[in-house]
């Protein structure tokens, strides 16, 4: 499963469902995609500051 921002149909549906107005809708649209950005900012330093595991050559006898 790959990472990234949260599509803006599943946005758009979530507003729709708790009975948001257009408004409302295009507010809370605006806070997820600066919430998503964030967190994407945040894991892709929390990637860089760890090493990337190298598979281990398997101990031929």
């Amino acid at each position: 499963m790959s990472v990234g921002p949260i599509p803006w149909t599943a946005v758009h549906e979530y507003a729709r469902n708790c009975g948001l107005g257009p408004l409302a809708a295009e507010r809370f649209h605006r806070v997820i995609e600066h919430l998503d950005a964030v967190y994407m900012k945040w894991l892709a330093d929390e990637r860089e500051k760890k090493p990337r595991s190298v598979a281990k050559k398997p101990h031929w006898r």
